[in-house]
């Protein structure tokens, strides 16, 4: 961790960019969570806009299928309007809460102290190419033999 807070962007194992496993494991234990992390937001936000999509696809199959009723009954070709009321726009579609979105309610002092504590169990990724970039060129990163536990030297690491 580290090396990723000074400025070396490597990827934590438990999250998408940044290593937040444990903010996000505390922000759930204290909030409850109500405040969101990063990823939180961005997989609402995705959420959200699929959303979207499916209200819009599923407006437009129902103004086609309308369309297709009135060619039917009354012989009339209209052309279906792809915009309009009946169609939601990206500038006017909100999503409607669900019952199942309630916020769980924060733990109280008490009940996190019943809480097993958490123990950080994320670590930080390395390409071969960042770890070689790390050992050779920076001497910071120390590689250990998986067999031996031993400290590799550099030539030693190419084997």
């Amino acid at each position: 961790m580290l090396l990723w807070r000074r400025g070396f962007f490597g990827k934590g194992d438990l999250s998408r960019s940044e290593p937040s496993w444990m903010a996000r494991q505390i922000n759930n234990r204290k909030t409850g969570g109500k405040q969101m992390t990063s990823e939180e937001v961005t997989a609402k936000r995705r959420a959200e806009r699929r959303q979207f999509k499916l209200d819009r696809a599923a407006a437009i199959a129902a103004v086609a299928a309308e369309a297709e009723t009135i060619f039917e009954t009354e012989g009339r070709v209209i052309k279906p309007a792809l915009s309009g009321p009946a169609i939601p726009s990206a500038a006017t579609w909100r999503p409607t809460p669900s019952l199942s979105e309630a916020p769980a309610a924060p733990l109280l002092e008490e009940e996190l102290v019943d809480l097993e504590p958490l123990v950080n169990v994320e670590h930080l990724q390395l390409t071969l190419q960042e770890a070689f970039f790390l050992a050779w060129n920076l001497d910071c990163l120390t590689i250990l033999d998986r067999y031996t536990v031993c400290v590799l030297n550099f030539p030693q690491t190419l084997d």
